[in-house]
């Protein structure tokens, strides 16, 4: 099966099209097909392993010359690293600055020193998940995140009201040690309250 490109369009899609709908270069030379600057996907098969792999570009122009690379190359690792998507109000990367996988790498290592293998483990998840929103973010470096994607990841949880307070600890925690070792200049999660919910009354939800 040849590889394919598709955008996925993400939760503040300025076309406002539905949060990980999937359009095809032909769907979007209809007319009145609002544009975006989500980012484009590469789907398909090399060497018998089905992966889809954000190509960190936005314009079909400058994404469908990454095909030819990936089957020439017969390799996923072929085609240059995904670059952040421009314009969407995301900070600039700084080639200086902290890669987001080494900030969860680092993390959990040390988090694993003290902690219960059943507490590493669903830190170990949500981690996990936190990579991967940041990838269909076109997001390379911890400084780029900011409260309004601590939100928007928060939304993509399909878990109860009473589980998302404890997950907010998670992710707070996650960022706090990053501030504490000068990879970001705050803490982005600090600054996102927890919902409300009718057990918020009794404090510990705050």
């Amino acid at each position: 099966m040849p590889l394919a490109l598709y955008r996925r369009h993400r939760l503040d899609c300025k076309g406002h099209h539905r949060h990980n709908s999937r359009t095809s270069e032909y769907d979007e030379r209809k007319k009145n097909f609002a544009r975006c600057e989500c980012p484009i996907f590469v789907s398909g098969t090399l060497q018998g392993t089905f992966k889809r792999q954000n190509t960190g570009k936005w314009e079909w122009d400058d994404a469908r010359p990454l095909i030819p690379t990936y089957e020439r190359a017969k390799s996923w690792g072929a085609a240059p690293a995904p670059e952040p998507p421009p314009p969407n109000n995301a900070p600039a990367v700084d080639p200086k600055g902290t890669p987001i996988e080494k900030a969860v790498k680092t993390y959990l290592a040390e988090f694993g020193e003290h902690a219960a293998f059943a507490t590493q483990k669903k830190y170990r998840l949500m981690l996990n998940n936190l990579k991967s929103f940041s990838e269909e973010r076109g997001y390379i470096m911890i400084d780029q995140w900011g409260p309004s994607d601590i939100r928007e990841f928060r939304s993509s949880w399909n878990v109860s009201a009473r589980t998302v307070p404890r997950r907010m600890s998670m992710v707070r925690s996650f960022f706090e040690y990053c501030y504490s070792n000068e990879w970001i200049d705050r803490n982005p999660a600090r600054m996102v309250k927890n919902p409300k919910t009718r057990d918020s009354a009794d404090g510990r939800n705050v």
